[in-house]
C-alpha cells in the first residue's frame, strides 16, 4: 500500500479525526436549526405521520445507493458488510473538501488484504461518474416529457427501464453498474414526487427536474461539504429564471431538512449497530 493510502488509514484511526467525525452530527443539528428559523418552520409541519413515510422513502433510495456501490466491489447487489459501510460513511459527505466519504469507507477489506484502501477511492470516484451520468440521463427524460407534454413519461420510461434489467439480472447474471445507479434514482423522483404534492397538492414537475440539475451542480462543486447552500442557491435561482419559483424556498428546505435530519438518525443507528456487534 502506497504512501498516499497509508497516511489516509493513520487520518483515519487519530483520534482527533474520530472526534470530528464525531461533532459532524452538532453540525448538523446546527444547520438544520437555522433553515427552520430562516423558514420559520415549526416541528409540527415537519414531524407529522407523512415523515415516517419519507423517511421510508429516503432508506429505500439509500440502500439501493449502497446497493448498487456493493456491486462496483463485488459485482453482486447485496453484501451486507458493504452495505453497511456505505450507510456508514454517509455523514462523511458534510466533511469540507470531500474526503469525509472516502475516509469513513476506508477500512480493511479482507479480500482484496492491503489493496482495499485503492478500491475504496475508485469505487467512490465510479460512484461519483455514474451518479452524474443518471441525473443527466434522467434530466433528459424530464425535458423530453415537458416538451413533448407527455404525462409521466419520465416515470413510466424508467419503470420499464427497471423490470427489463431485473429480468435480464435475473437470466443472464450479469450486472450493469449504470442501471444500478439509474433505477435508484426512481426512488429520489418517488420522495420528490410525494413532497412536491405534500405542498402543491400537485406534482410540479419542474421541481423535481431542477433539483436534479441542483444536484448536479452541487456534486460539481468539489470541496463544499454535502453541496450546503450551493443546491438551494442553484435550485431557487433556476426556478426564478424560469418564472416558477413560487414555493421553491419552502420545498428545497423541507428536502434538505428531510435528508439532513435522516442522516442524522442513520448516524446514530450505524454507531449503536456497531457497538453492539462489538
Amino acid at each position: 500500500m502506497n504512501k498516499i493510502y497509508a497516511n489516509i488509514d493513520k487520518l483515519r484511526n487519530n483520534n482527533k479525526v474520530r472526534y470530528f467525525f464525531n461533532s459532524l452530527s452538532f453540525i448538523s443539528i446546527v444547520y438544520l436549526l437555522y433553515l427552520i428559523d430562516l423558514e420559520n418552520i415549526n416541528f409540527s409541519k415537519l414531524l407529522n405521520y407523512t415523515t415516517i413515510f419519507i423517511f421510508i422513502l429516503i432508506s429505500f433510495f439509500y440502500f439501493s445507493f449502497a446497493g448498487s456501490w456493493s456491486a462496483l466491489i463485488e459485482r453482486k447487489f447485496f453484501n451486507k458488510r458493504l452495505i453497511i459501510l456505505w450507510l456508514s460513511s454517509v455523514i462523511g459527505k458534510y466533511i469540507p473538501t470531500g474526503l469525509g466519504v472516502p475516509l469513513l469507507r476506508f477500512e480493511k477489506l479482507d479480500k482484496y488484504e492491503d489493496n482495499n484502501s485503492k478500491i475504496i477511492i475508485l469505487s467512490t470516484i465510479k460512484e461519483l461518474v455514474y451518479t452524474l451520468l443518471s441525473c443527466i440521463f434522467i434530466c433528459f427524460l424530464f425535458f423530453f416529457e415537458i416538451y413533448v407534454g407527455m404525462t409521466n413519461f419520465t416515470f413510466f420510461t424508467l419503470i420499464t427501464i427497471s423490470l427489463v434489467y431485473i429480468i435480464y439480472r435475473y437470466v443472464s447474471k450479469k450486472n450493469i453498474n449504470f442501471f444500478n445507479f439509474l433505477i435508484t434514482h426512481l426512488f429520489l423522483i418517488i420522495l420528490l414526487s410525494y413532497l412536491s404534492y405534500a405542498q402543491f397538492q400537485t406534482i410540479r414537475i419542474e421541481f423535481i427536474l431542477v433539483y436534479i440539475l441542483s444536484s448536479i451542480i452541487s456534486i460539481l462543486a468539489i470541496g463544499v461539504p454535502a453541496g450546503l447552500g450551493i443546491k438551494e442557491l442553484a435550485f431557487i435561482q433556476i426556478l426564478s429564471m424560469i418564472g416558477s419559483a413560487e414555493g421553491a424556498i419552502e420545498f428545497i428546505t423541507f428536502a434538505r431538512i428531510y435528508f439532513v435530519f435522516f442522516d442524522l438518525i442513520l448516524f446514530f443507528l450505524i454507531r449503536f449497530y456497531r457497538r453492539v456487534l462489538s
